[in-house]
């Protein structure tokens, strides 16, 4: 009895310091929990997230932090910044990447436990939204008052929305009365070879997301190729019509540039033979700025090209989260009414991008974007898909 005593408590005794050493490890995981939580019912996001936004509260606590960063894959991150510190007298630090780049980047920092970043606005929602909004690196802020004038495409994302962008193919003007193809397939076709431009698609996830889609819409490639040979595709090893047009238009040799050189090498006047160019819609704008005579050929098929996302976010443990509130109501247009005007998107009232926001009057001569025949992002697709594409563009480029 003796021993069996003495067992059961060396029994009872290991028992009581494993579960103390449990208990040591899911404190510390409470603990960590609870610094989230705190941040959360500071900034008041998350579960914490009231129903109705205070802005004159959030305005006041924006200006006691004094400061607001903003990691942007446009490059009008500096305008709309610079308006921002007008109205508000708030610093704006914006900071403009490529998209990959700066996906990686919040990555890395959030991962070192640095947090310096306060809006995230970045294109390629297919990865960025399954990899930081749904795992809780990101949060999403929609102004109460805005939410209810976003177009229903907008409202069911699961992050904010800047602007809508496209990117299409463009030809010169002046060399061409009318777009000089009709569909696709006509890129690779040898009239054309050297003389398509376009920006390196594995620099911009969002504009690679257009070539996975030609393998997403295999059938629609098949179906236009055969309208417009009169005879059925023929595969050279590849698994589809979509593999099939990626090889014949790498086959073609397309010159890689940047996006406003695509703008100036398609729409430069005297040309002879100008090329044809693949790039973002709101590149228009630069026709005006360079004199440049530049079109969108708009009925292309089996479509014009893809309409992308730009979304807006707040970063995880962001240091000025009511600024970060500011800012984004600052870049999705202002308040309700217009008193400001368009706010701080400006920049992108231009022909090619899209205001999330049905109470923005578009600039003259916008398509509709409900009208834009664009193939839209599918994010699971591509998400699931886009790395094997990728992959099939590396060997054969």
């Amino acid at each position: 009895m003796k021993k069996l005593f003495v067992s059961l408590l060396a029994i009872l005794i290991t028992t009581a310091l494993f579960a103390g050493g449990e208990s040591e490890k899911s404190s510390s995981k409470s603990k960590a929990m609870t610094a989230l939580e705190k941040w959360e019912q500071h900034a008041q996001l998350g579960k914490y997230r009231p129903a109705k936004d205070n802005w004159a509260a959030i305005e006041a606590a924006a200006k006691k932090e004094g400061k607001v960063v903003v990691y942007s894959n446009s490059s009008r991150v500096t305008k709309f910044c610079r308006s921002f510190t007008k109205k508000y007298g708030i610093q704006a630090e914006g900071i403009s990447l490529k998209t990959p780049n700066l996906i990686e980047k919040v990555r890395r920092e959030q991962d070192a436990e640095v947090y310096n970043v306060d809006v995230v606005m970045t294109g390629n929602a297919t990865q960025f939204i399954p990899e930081f909004a749904e795992t809780g690196r990101v949060y999403r802020f929609v102004p109460t008052d805005i939410q209810p004038l976003l177009y229903s495409y907008a409202a069911k994302v699961k992050l904010g929305i800047d602007h809508f962008g496209a990117t299409v193919v463009m030809y010169n003007t002046q060399t061409y009365k009318k777009p000089p193809i009709t569909t696709w397939w006509d890129l690779t076709r040898p009239e054309w070879k050297g003389r398509l431009v376009m920006t390196d698609p594995l620099k911009s996830g969002s504009d690679f997301n257009l070539f996975a889609l030609f393998v997403e819409h295999s059938d629609e490639m098949a179906a236009v190729y055969k309208q417009e040979f009169g005879k059925d595709l023929v595969l050279h090893g590849t698994p589809n019509a979509g593999y099939e047009f990626l090889l014949r238009l790498i086959k073609n040799k397309p010159v890689l540039l940047s996006g406003n050189d695509v703008a100036i090498a398609v729409g430069t006047k005297g040309q002879k033979n100008p090329p044809l160019g693949i790039n973002p819609y709101s590149k228009l704008r630069k026709a005006a700025v360079n004199n440049l005579s530049l079109g969108v050929i708009t009925d292309l098929k089996p479509a014009t090209g893809i309409s992308k996302k730009n979304t807006l976010s707040i970063s995880k443990f962001a240091p000025h989260p009511n600024a970060a509130k500011l800012m984004i109501r600052w870049m999705m247009g202002g308040a309700p009414g217009g008193a400001d005007g368009l706010a701080g998107y400006a920049p992108y009232h231009v022909l090619g991008d899209w205001s999330p926001r049905k109470d923005i009057t578009e600039p003259k001569g916008q398509i509709p974007l409900k009208d834009l025949n664009a193939w839209q992002e599918d994010i699971d697709w591509l998400y699931k898909h886009q790395a094997k594409v990728r992959d099939f563009w590396i060997e054969h480029m």
